[in-house]
Formats: C-alpha cells, sequence, structure tokens
C-alpha cells in the first residue's frame, strides 16, 4: 500500500485542490508551526454577512506561488479526515 501521507514543498506545482485544507509547515520569524491551511479561490466567493445580512462577494488574500491562505507555508501534507463521534 503506497502511503500517501509525506510533505510536499508548498511551492511546487503538486498542490493541493482549492479549498481542500491540509497540515502544513510555516517557517516565520525564526519559528516553525504546523498548522491547517488551504488553497482558498483566488475568484473569491459570494455569501452572506453574518453582520448585517446583505449578500457581498469575498475576495480573500493569498499567499505565495501556491496561493495559501497562510503567509510562509513551505511544506503541507493531505491528511485523512478527522474522526467526529456521532
Amino acid at each position: 500500500m503506497k502511503n500517501e501521507l509525506y510533505w510536499r514543498n508548498a511551492e511546487s506545482d503538486d498542490l493541493p485542490p482549492i479549498d481542500e485544507e491540509v497540515i502544513a509547515l510555516i517557517d516565520a520569524d525564526g519559528y516553525s508551526a504546523i498548522c491547517y491551511a488551504h488553497r482558498p479561490d483566488p475568484y473569491g466567493f459570494t455569501a452572506k454577512s453574518i453582520i448585517d445580512g446583505g449578500v457581498y462577494h469575498y475576495e480573500p488574500k493569498t499567499y505565495g506561488k501556491g496561493g495559501w491562505n497562510l503567509e510562509n507555508v513551505k511544506w503541507w501534507m493531505p491528511f485523512p479526515p478527522i474522526p467526529t463521534e456521532e
């Protein structure tokens, strides 16, 4: 069985699909951290505001060649769904 869980370069052409949550290694200001990250749709989305109820188009800020939702993503790894209790 092939192990799909390995670190991949966040600036390569091997990137996760848009909006798929992944585990990411970020490196900023002399420290490293592991967190959840994703690549938001660069064309944005339309949604209802929880503040005033109006419907607006939002365009997220993205970072790096991969278009990540966080700055300084260096590596990423897919992960299986997190188990939930029913």
